[in-house]
């Protein structure tokens, strides 16, 4: 696992980098550029990035450091409340505006009541955005009910 982070994070460094400057020269542990360019550059002043996870010692910094967004996918309201707590002073820390990283949740669809419920907790806990999790056991007819129930939240 700790491999696996490190990999990342070398390899979100080396997009920022690709994607900011003109040329990119990188000598990291994985990977090593030397005068790389990438062309064309995006249209938008940073390439959002969303990264997803729980992690407090290495998701949650890198999310700070090089995330637009990022994505809770556990079920437990204050862990989200305490982890975007630590996401927007982590944000500080890189540099950036507190509410820089836009905050979105998991939410998983078992009943409408419980579905309410869930969307009320994590909008007052922070959450920017829900993303509902569909049951695969479930007709395609089900993303109508979805629409018709979602339409309420607004």
């Amino acid at each position: 696992m700790k491999e696996r982070f490190d990999r990342f994070e070398e390899g979100l460094a080396v997009l920022e980098s690709l994607l900011g400057q003109d040329r990119t020269t990188f000598d990291g542990a994985y990977y090593r550029l030397t005068d790389a360019m990438n062309n064309p550059k995006p249209v938008q002043p940073r390439l959002p990035i969303c990264i997803g996870g729980r992690g407090p010692k290495r998701t949650i910094p890198l999310t700070a450091r090089y995330a637009d967004h990022w994505n809770y996918g556990g079920a437990d309201v204050e862990e989200f409340r305490g982890l975007l707590t630590l996401l927007r002073s982590e944000t500080a820390k890189a540099g950036r505006a507190e509410d820089a990283v836009r905050a979105s949740v998991v939410l998983r669809w078992t009943d409408d009541d419980e579905l309410r419920r869930s969307v009320e907790r994590f909008t007052e806990a922070g959450a920017a955005l829900g993303i509902v999790s569909l049951a695969k056991d479930r007709p395609p007819a089900q993303v109508e009910d979805l629409a018709a129930l979602v339409s309420e939240f607004r």
